[in-house]
């Protein structure tokens, strides 16, 4: 039993200590004893065997556990499935399922995980469902959420059969099973071959494949897919999940197959065929305390002087800070080199259209600045548009500019995506080119449906002085599932003006002698620094003891705390290139200096 599932009981008061001097007593306490621990036993038993594990919820008795895990504070993961390409195993062993409305036992070659439980067996139906808690076999499926079954795992939930049910010979239909691969690294495929319900069309041909170390948790993969020529007597359901409230519903279609999306119909290309692949989405871990830092001590060297007169200034505050426009980062403006960058004109030139497979277009459909911006991809169909078709090939312009040749340059634009395939078919582009098309440098290669303005800034310093290409490509197959992209406010920025940062400056060696024990002054003589001293400190000047002028005076020298070579930064503080203003070169007249005293050696 874990802690979350764990009853906490209020704690006992603590029995007073009481002599007693009646044997009676002592029966009556001794039986009071042992009733009060009785219950304490059983009421633990009985929270022991009402503690909550997870979620659950009936399963049939083929359908069994193991190692189930509790979940904690309620906290079940959940899944993600996303379009992807995989290759197709079939199936070698023939598990018995030839009929309608129908499941039958299965057990897995090892133990699988779903929302947070482990099965080792399952049910798989003739409807093309594979479910691993409370088997549902009825015809009359619906989109979720809803009821039938639990723990479910559903490639093409619909009214089929794995045996003779329509107008088609069903050859070689049934459910059929195979294992590859090693453990811990086991793949176990459940490949369905069946038919739509009373319907005349070709034979319907998916799998399921689940892998050991659940990465990724399984996937649904297509080989033969048809739509049905007519309604189906039942909704058709592709997805994921544990029951009515927690599911991931991928394809939703009321009329039980046919308006099967593009998506899963097309044919396999040579080893790669459709796929929706699942991803967990794990309960969030807890977020940690920030940790406290110290703050930090400050070092002896900051009260080295004990008398303030040591001080050049006469005061902490004249420790200068560096100033913002030593670093400051010139705030950038369009420099006008990409001309026509949002479209305003209405059509393209300067732009040079490249390909033309699938024709971009300027169009006002969808903008982020202004009344216009381009589109690549399926334009002839509605800009990813549902349903329609698409040419196979590229859709694609560009527009050449030269980089400045000094100074700093970004080049920032726009950009909407939008898909309904995967990488493996399509993909949205982005590049900067040499002059013969040759890529320099790729901004980013995806198939994204992100249907949002994303703004993209690329450091153009590396190509200065070079005359180059910004691209943008959409690539397309045949297979119908329509694929684009909008691009818009096109700009190469540069710094809005010359903008000089302050230079730093650094003393030189000349400026920093190091003053002799002879040349100290009484504490009625310490050398004032002039005002053109104090004037020209710097930011990058911290006048900071040094290494040999923070030891600490001996007795004898009380009279005078500054004969110490205290950071005497007056020879220090004049971080300019002369030393014109340094007052150990020319002491002013003072009365006769006592003997320094000799400074203890440091250790």
């Amino acid at each position: 039993m874990s802690a979350c599932d764990r009853r906490i009981l209020p704690p006992r008061p603590p029995m007073k200590k009481k002599h007693n001097e009646s044997l009676a007593a002592s029966a009556i306490q001794i039986a009071l004893i042992i009733a009060l621990l009785s219950g304490t036993v059983v009421l633990f038993a009985a929270t022991f065997r009402g503690a909550p594990l997870g979620k659950l919820r009936s399963h049939r008795a083929t359908a069994s556990f193991a190692n189930i895990p509790l979940v904690p504070d309620g906290c079940v993961p959940s899944y993600t499935l996303a379009l992807t390409s995989a290759p197709f195993v079939p199936g070698d062993t023939d598990v018995g399922n030839h009929c309608d409305n129908c499941s039958s036992p299965l057990t897995l070659p090892f133990p699988i995980t779903l929302y947070g439980q482990s099965f080792t067996t399952a049910e798989v139906g003739s409807n093309g469902q594979l479910i691993f808690g409370s088997a549902y076999d009825d015809p009359d499926i619906t989109c979720w959420p809803s009821t039938q079954g639990s723990y479910v795992l559903a490639p093409y939930w619909a009214d089929q059969c794995t045996t003779d049910c329509g107008s088609t010979t069903c050859t070689d239909c049934g459910i059929f099973t195979t294992t590859t691969g090693i453990a811990p690294n086991r793949v176990f495929y459940v490949e369905f071959r069946t038919q739509y319900y009373n319907q005349t069309t070709d034979l319907l041909n998916y799998e399921i494949a689940l892998y050991e170390n659940g990465t990724p948790p399984f996937r649904f993969i297509y080989t033969h897919m048809v739509r049905a020529p007519g309604n189906n007597d039942s909704a058709l359901v592709v997805g994921v999940k544990l029951d009515d409230t927690l599911f991931t519903q991928n394809i939703c279609d009321p009329t039980g197959g046919r308006h099967t999306p593009g998506k899963i119909l097309r044919a396999c290309r040579g080893p790669k065929c459709r796929a929706l692949t699942a991803t967990l989405v794990p309960c969030p871990s807890p977020t940690p305390s920030p940790t406290p830092t110290g703050s930090p001590s400050p070092t002896a060297t900051a009260t080295a002087s004990p008398t303030p007169t040591a001080t050049p200034t006469g005061s902490p505050t004249t420790t200068p800070t560096p100033t913002a426009t030593a670093t400051s980062t010139p705030t950038p403006c369009d420099s006008g080199i990409v001309q026509n960058g949002g479209f305003e004109t209405g059509s393209f030139p300067p732009w040079i259209i490249l390909n033309n497979d699938n024709l971009p277009v300027v169009t006002n459909s969808q903008t982020h600045g202004g009344n216009f911006s381009a589109f690549l991809g399926d334009s002839t169909n509605g800009f990813c548009g549902f349903p329609g078709t698409e040419t196979p090939g590229d859709s694609s312009f560009y527009q050449q500019f030269t980089v400045p040749a000094v100074g700093f340059s970004t080049l920032s634009f726009w950009h909407w995506d939008c898909t309904t395939d995967s990488i493996d078919f399509d993909w949205q582009d982005a590049y900067i080119t040499d002059v013969n098309g040759n890529i320099l440098q790729t901004i980013f290669h995806q198939c994204l449906d992100t249907e949002a303005w994303t703004n993209e800034i690329v450091d153009m310093t590396p190509f200065a002085g070079q005359t180059v290409r910004v691209e943008f490509l959409v690539h397309l197959d045949d297979f119908g599932d329509l694929t684009g992209m909008f691009v818009d406010d096109v700009q190469l920025l540069v710094p809005c003006g010359a903008s000089s940062p302050t230079p730093t400056g650094t003393p030189t060696a000349s400026a920093t002698a190091t003053p002799l024990a002879t040349a100290t002054a009484t504490a009625t003589s310490t050398p004032t620094p002039t005002p053109t001293v104090t004037a020209t400190a710097t930011a990058t000047f911290t006048p900071t003891p040094t290494a040999t002028a923070t030891h600490t005076p001996t007795a004898t020298a009380t009279a005078t705390a500054t004969l110490t070579p205290t950071p005497t930064a007056t020879v220090t503080a004049t971080p300019t290139a002369t030393a014109t203003a340094t007052p150990t070169t020319s002491p002013r007249s003072t009365p006769t200096p006592r003997p320094a005293p000799t400074p203890a050696p440091r250790p």
